[in-house]
């Protein structure tokens, strides 16, 4: 990665451990610290955080943050033992020393990289769920809208029907109703349509009827008939044409009750 090939280059590794050095040297004016006071140096280093720091007086060792509670100052471990390493002057309170620095200072990086990345993809995840959320509301207000349009009365207007979950169900479910009705109305405009055919060419087969009962009327009120039979036979057919006037009356309050029974 960059940050390793940054940081692994010996350049930037000596400015890291000079500043490290600078920011404890101040530290130690500051404490007034002794090259035996673990606690204080150990102190400092854990606030740091990536640092590893050995202290050394003459040829002895007398502090190591691997092992701070240890007093290593007894035993002797020449400072030249590990030759590949730098070493930097520090004036304690009891006299100057050598100290050797060194440090994870890609650490921080990965640390706030890592960060950053749940980060991210936290806010990847809030905007995918608010994005899901909107168009949610999006299609609940067009269904509203839809809902609104066949309420006044346009059962034409489809309703739509997006993806496969129980919003969409619903919208189906709508849309089926929405079919039924559109038939049932279409069904009944047709009843009414051939209920009308009928009763028109009802009326005009009750004309006949009609016309022969005012007829036969008028004959017996002015008193045209020959005998008390023709009279009777005149009786008759006003008597039959009267039945089939009712009989067509029946048939036609049935036919213009049934739109009303359908619903």
């Amino acid at each position: 990665m960059l940050i390793n090939k940054y940081y692994d280059s010996s350049e930037q590794e000596e400015k890291k451990n000079e500043y490290y050095i600078q920011e404890l040297q101040k530290y130690i004016h500051e404490k007034n610290i002794s090259s035996k006071d673990a606690d204080q140096l150990n102190r400092w280093v854990e606030q740091q955080k990536v640092l590893h720091v050995r202290v050394y007086k003459g040829d002895i060792v007398v502090f190591e943050s691997e092992y701070p509670e240890q007093k290593l100052w007894e035993e002797e471990i020449p400072a030249n033992e590990y030759e590949w390493m730098d070493y930097y002057p520090i004036e304690f309170a009891d006299g100057s020393a050598q100290v050797n620095i060194w440090g994870i200072y890609d650490y921080q990086f990965y640390h706030y990289a890592m960060i950053v990345e749940v980060l991210f993809s936290f806010l990847l995840f809030l905007l995918l769920v608010l994005i899901g959320i909107r168009r949610k509301m999006d299609y609940i207000l067009q269904l509203s809208k839809e809902i609104q349009i066949l309420e006044g009365g346009s059962l034409e207007y489809a309703i739509t029907v997006k993806g496969k979950d129980e919003l969409s169900k619903l919208a189906e479910g709508i849309e089926n109703m929405r079919k039924s009705f559109q038939r049932m109305i279409h069904k009944e405009t047709e009843i009414v349509r051939e209920n009308q055919k009928i009763v028109t060419e009802m009326s005009h087969d009750l004309r006949t009827p009609i016309t022969s009962i005012m007829l036969y009327t008028e004959i017996l009120k002015k008193g045209k008939y020959e005998n008390e039979a023709q009279l009777l036979e005149y009786l008759k057919k006003i008597d039959q044409k009267a039945r089939r006037m009712k009989y067509f009356r029946s048939i036609c309050s049935n036919i213009l009750c049934f739109p009303e029974k359908m619903r």
